[in-house]
């Protein structure tokens, strides 16, 4: 007995999008367990160059895989980035979002020393909203973010 492929995703309504993911714009994931080797296969994966969205909260993401989405120039017109409550990278060494609009970071443990190399990163221009919350800055990081050239756009920072 052959049994047909199962879709990569179901649309609301039961209608399957297939293997049609240029045309996914918004994808939520979080609170689902996919770990670091599942979201350095995101960063990669084709036919995501049309997401504006992406949730990712609390989905167990190691250092690896968080460093590889914010580098992922398969995600360039990503508008929203929700990383919330898993482990920051290690080196902010590039990150590839320049559309990047929104960004949350909150509950990652973030340090000062983190936030001093996230700091260092170029091509964030654009970002309005900057979610740092439930982190483990001190006035230092506060200094740091008062310095950052990249939030002078900023319209909104929670830090609390």
């Amino acid at each position: 007995m052959v049994r047909p492929r199962a879709p990569l995703l179901r649309l609301a309504g039961g209608r399957s999008l297939g293997r049609r993911l240029d045309q996914v714009v918004h994808l939520d994931l979080s609170t689902n367990p996919i770990g670091t080797k599942a979201a350095c296969l995101l960063s990669g994966t084709r036919g995501l160059e049309e997401l504006e969205t992406l949730s990712l909260g609390y989905c167990n993401i190691g250092p690896d895989g968080t460093a590889a989405l914010l580098a992922s120039s398969r995600l360039s017109k990503l508008k929203i980035l929700n990383l919330s409550g898993n482990s920051p990278p290690s080196e902010f060494d590039s990150v590839a979002l320049p559309s990047l609009e929104r960004l949350d970071m909150s509950g990652m443990r973030l340090h000062d020393v983190g936030l001093e190399r996230f700091a260092r990163v170029k091509g964030l221009k654009g970002l309005r909203l900057l979610n740092l919350s439930r982190n483990s800055l001190t006035s230092k990081g506060m200094s740091i973010l008062a310095a950052w050239p990249a939030l002078e756009g900023l319209e909104e920072l929670d830090v609390v």
